[in-house]
């Protein structure tokens, strides 16, 4: 079950909460959804941080600038829409 949580994504800190964390006699299915939710969350975070990650390395492909300063000022206007002096 250890090697499960831990290949799902859980730390070890989350699996020590899973196995000691509720009152005795929780079942298996209710510590899971519990920790799930919290889970779900971070996971939902780190798929929008890759993709824009994702992003940014598919726009730089397309890169005509001439030096990365030029590049970082475009990033940064196109994805917070303010323009940099």
């Amino acid at each position: 079950m250890i090697q499960k949580a831990r290949q799902t994504g859980f730390t070890l800190s989350e699996i020590k909460e899973l196995f000691f964390g509720f009152r005795a006699g929780t079942p298996p299915s209710v510590r899971w959804q519990k920790l799930k939710k919290r889970k779900i969350v971070e996971l939902d975070a780190m798929l929008e941080y890759i993709q824009t990650m994702r992003d940014l390395l598919d726009e730089q492909g397309k890169c005509r600038c001439t030096a990365l300063e030029e590049c970082g000022k475009k990033i940064f206007e196109k994805r917070c829409g303010k323009e940099l002096p």
